[in-house]
Formats: C-alpha cells, sequence, structure tokens
C-alpha cells in the first residue's frame, strides 16, 4: 500500500489570500504529480446558493487548472 496521499486538498473562501494558497498548493501538487482537491464548505447549499458557489469554484478550479495540474472542485 502507498502511504503517501495521492491528493492534495485545499479550501477556499474565494478570499484573495485564499486564492494564494490555493495557487501554491496547485503548484506544489503539480511538482508531486497529485491533483489537487479544491474545496469550499458552506451551509448555503440550503439557500438556494449551489448554483452560485458551483460557479465561482468552478471559475477558481479553471484558474488553477491553467497552471497545468489536475483540479477537482468540491462543495460541501
Amino acid at each position: 500500500m502507498n502511504p503517501r496521499p495521492t491528493f492534495m486538498l485545499s479550501a477556499t473562501d474565494f478570499s484573495p489570500r485564499s486564492d494564494e494558497a490555493a495557487t501554491v498548493a496547485a503548484k506544489l501538487a503539480q511538482r508531486r504529480t497529485e491533483k489537487l482537491r479544491l474545496v469550499h464548505a458552506t451551509d448555503a447549499l440550503r439557500s438556494g446558493a449551489a448554483g452560485t458557489l458551483t460557479a465561482r469554484l468552478e471559475a477558481e478550479a479553471a484558474r488553477l487548472r491553467a497552471l497545468g495540474g489536475e483540479v477537482e472542485p468540491l462543495l460541501v
């Protein structure tokens, strides 16, 4: 069994600092040839804001993919 994880995890709140941290995580994941899981946790899913949040998360994932790595956005 491989003791190393096959992915890295980065949380985002869509702030500029969070964007900077996600950029570092994406570059590190790419160097390690691992997938980056970009996560935004919210309780707004019940309020109908999921569509807007999903779009923002997808846009951030696309920005990070442009750096050359594999990014999986997750809204939880």
